[in-house]
């Protein structure tokens, strides 16, 4: 690569703007706790606590970002994103409350109700004395070193995609459309998916352990967000279900399919859990791009999630219905076994990226970051 290239440090007011929203919303979400302990978990199954759940509670968690950005004049869509924190963790909370499908500990006290509301990342709880577990030095020392690589993954593949425009061979793919043309299974657009796959992976996975840290250096052990699902995952299933994105996995897990569960059967309560999904990424999507009654820099087109998630919810019905003949798949390597798995869902990958692309969203994320920029 011939030119003048420049080094970008990571800039420290971003971090601290994140970190003053993030205390912004963990005591709006321990008001929530404390309310939503005394009047919904202590009265469940009642008609009060299912109308107070569904009629106040929910409503007001998910309206209540947009003012907050007007207020303070939010521009940066990672930001804005993060402010989407407080009501996914509130709604479906208060989901578990009215569902009883909370995990086992948290409703214990409203001490640790409330705290179980302070972070979106799970707590580790001790099923003997139900308080959180601590974090040993061993602990904390792999939690950081995880963090440590994972922040300069980000800054690298950050600097190599735009470096090339995010696009590392020419195709007809619009990014920020459905686009549902055979040009989705050309190799030149899968080559793309696949960088953007590992991009928006380490830039989510700095996101989620950064916003665990902070429990973690007070003490307490969380659990792991992410089990690099990219590289070691053996099924779609395994995927979704042992590997990517665990906290909102389980955020799904206990506000969706449980619930779910108590009156669907499996493959349905699968399917309500994958359109919960896409429909929390989509409602997140129009937090992140607020704009305050102006008229939209970039227009997205909504549902593009929605409909990428439930692509996945065939492919794991798929899976499930035909594992009988996926056992030679056990004696290949496992890295060639997860580039199958996420070949699968590489064609339409775009439906969730390509709007961070033509929005500028990796851009906006990259000033947290350290990044290589040609400059001439």
């Amino acid at each position: 690569m011939e030119g003048t290239f420049a080094l970008y440090p990571p800039k420290l007011i971003f971090w601290v703007q994140l970190l003053v929203l993030f205390f912004l919303q963990t005591f709006t979400q321990m008001l929530y706790a404390a309310f939503i302990y005394k009047f919904i978990v202590k009265q469940r199954r009642s008609s009060s606590a299912y109308l107070l759940g569904f009629g106040l509670v929910i409503p007001s968690a998910l309206s209540a970002p947009y003012p907050i950005l007007e207020y303070f004049l939010i521009q940066n869509k990672t930001l804005k994103l993060s402010m989407g924190t407080m009501p996914l963790i509130v709604a479906f909370r208060c989901i578990e409350a009215m569902y009883d499908t909370s995990p086992h500990s948290v409703e214990e006290s409203l001490w640790n109700y409330v705290t179980y509301y302070t972070s979106l990342s799970h707590f580790e709880w001790d099923p003997k004395t139900k308080t959180r577990r601590r974090c040993t030095a061993l602990d904390f020392g792999a939690i950081l070193w995880r963090l440590l690589c994972h922040f300069h993954l980000a800054g690298l593949m950050l600097s190599l995609a735009m470096h090339f425009n995010y696009q590392l061979l020419p195709t007809k793919v619009n990014l920020h459309e459905y686009n549902l043309t055979w040009e989705l299974f050309s190799p030149a657009h899968l080559v793309n998916a696949y960088m953007l796959a590992i991009l928006a992976f380490f830039m989510l996975a700095v996101g989620f352990e950064m916003a665990s840290f902070g429990d973690n250096l007070k003490g307490f052990l969380t659990k792991q967000p992410f089990y690099n699902p990219l590289f070691t995952s053996r099924s779609p299933s395994e995927f979704w279900g042992r590997k990517w994105n665990m906290t909102i996995h389980r955020l799904l897990k206990h506000g969706a399919y449980m619930p779910a569960r108590q009156y669907l059967s499996m493959h349905l309560s699968y399917f309500v859990t994958f359109l919960a999904s896409g429909l929390l990424h989509d409602y997140s999507w129009t937090v992140m791009y607020y704009q305050y009654g102006q008229p939209l820099a970039y227009h997205p087109a909504f549902f593009k999630t929605t409909a990428f998630f439930l692509w996945n919810y065939i492919l794991m019905a798929i899976e499930h219905e035909t594992q009988h003949m996926w056992g030679f798949t056990k004696r290949l390597p496992t890295i060639v076994v997860s580039t199958l798995v996420v070949l699968t869902a590489l064609p339409f990958s775009h439906w969730y990226t390509g709007d961070w692309v033509a929005s500028n969203y990796f851009a906006e994320f990259a000033m947290g970051l350290w990044f290589i920029r040609k400059v001439a």
